[in-house]
């Protein structure tokens, strides 16, 4: 129920941003975020905050959530936001 009220809080961004976002570079940001979820490297969080900015990604929700929130809590959102479609 915790996660559910939670994700309720935060802005997902729309499912067109999120596949532009996957795609570009050469799929780094999608790269990035299967390193975090397969590999357990939530130290990664924070590149990924600069990939998704290079990529175009101004959703703040997503950004802070990766520079400043926790892996698990936040961590999880940002991972389902941008691989629950993609894989």
């Amino acid at each position: 129920m915790f996660m559910r009220e939670y994700r309720g809080m935060k802005e997902a961004p729309k499912e067109k941003s999120v596949k532009l976002w996957l795609a570009f570079n050469n799929h780094a940001v999608r790269d990035l975020a299967l390193s975090i979820r397969d590999e357990k490297r939530p130290d990664v969080f924070p590149i990924l905050a600069d990939a998704l900015e290079e990529a175009g990604c101004t959703n703040d929700d997503m950004l802070n959530s990766c520079r400043t929130g926790d892996p698990d809590i936040d961590g999880v959102w940002v991972l389902r936001v941008l691989l629950d479609n993609d894989t």
